[in-house]
């Protein structure tokens, strides 16, 4: 019986190696300039990344900007690093419609960028469309955008399109300039952004600089970690941000302090008219979400008001 229980899973080894292959590192080089993910040549040894592998954008094409546009297919890979290496290179990776599925048990992670070496990283993810989901299946889920080390910068652009982090209820931390010296702008002006658990902005680090501009679009979450000693810069115009249970104190507290504003900064609503610098911050606790706090702004004046019953 045991001769047949080992004999039957070195068969599903084998089975899955054949379908899958070695699990490699697939990095960008664009060497078609065509600037497609899924023209094969655009990777190293000119393979395309599958499932098990790990998808670097290194910022070594030597065109000024990494550019990688991922349009019209569905693909599966195993970790995503948009910004990796030694140059100064901003490496973009752009979702314009399909499927991007960051989900393994041994992967399922994203950086934007990761660079731990002496020159620091800059990354770019706009999401204009499809799906994009990202998920380690069984442990905690990460998405960085800022990266993990000092001095990186990161970008997440969405403008349409749905983002989900984390998804098989083991948890996830959405991580904005998680490190110290590091820079991550989250800019949403359309679309969904769904996370499984944390919204969390600073870490731990009171030097790094961490900014949402929700301009539209909606963003959901378990938990908001934007607490004020980490110094958040939080726009707000024409989106909705959506947290599980009643986070109405904190966000009072970011709105005091001026971390938290509305703003005509947004690209949604040019057309309004302000009487003051800012448009109104509005805020509600089971009211308009059952069981959720829910923060929007409206236009005109700088009054901050809370919402009941409107």
């Amino acid at each position: 019986m045991r001769k047949n229980v080992t004999l039957i899973t070195l068969l599903a080894a084998v089975l899955g190696f054949t379908q899958y292959g070695h699990a490699a590192t697939r990095t960008w080089d664009n060497d078609s300039g065509d600037d497609l993910w899924t023209t094969a040549s655009n990777w190293s040894a000119d393979t395309a990344p599958v499932a098990v592998d790990e998808v670097r954008l290194d910022g070594s094409d030597g065109t000024g900007t990494d550019y990688c546009v991922l349009s019209n297919a569905t693909v599966s890979i195993n970790m995503l690093k948009v910004g990796y290496g030694t140059t100064n290179e901003q490496s973009h990776l752009v979702m314009q419609s399909g499927v991007l599925d960051v989900t393994n048990a041994t992967g399922g992670r994203v950086w934007i960028p990761d660079n731990s070496g002496s020159t620091p990283g800059n990354g770019k993810f706009t999401i204009q469309g499809g799906t994009t989901t990202v998920d380690r299946a069984g442990s905690l889920t990460y998405f960085y955008v800022g990266g993990d080390y000092t001095g990186n910068s990161g970008e997440l652009e969405v403008t349409g399109g749905s983002l989900v982090i984390g998804k098989s209820g083991s948890g996830s931390d959405f991580r904005i300039a998680h490190a110290e010296n590091t820079t991550g702008t989250v800019t949403i002006t359309g679309g969904q952004i769904e996370i499984d658990d944390n919204l969390e902005f600073g870490g731990t680090h009171l030097n790094s600089s961490a900014t949402l501009n929700l301009y539209g679009g909606t963003i959901a979450c378990k938990d908001f970690l934007a607490y004020t000693n980490r110094s958040p810069t939080i726009r707000v115009t024409d989106g909705v941000l959506e947290i599980d249970g009643n986070e109405t104190s904190l966000i009072s507290n970011l709105a005091t302090e001026g971390m938290l504003t509305a703003t005509t900064g947004g690209i949604n609503r040019p057309a309004w008219t302000y009487t003051g610098s800012s448009g109104q911050l509005r805020w509600d606790y089971n009211n308009v979400n059952p069981g959720k706090t829910t923060l929007w702004a409206v236009p005109g004046g700088t009054v901050l008001r809370i919402r009941g019953n409107l």
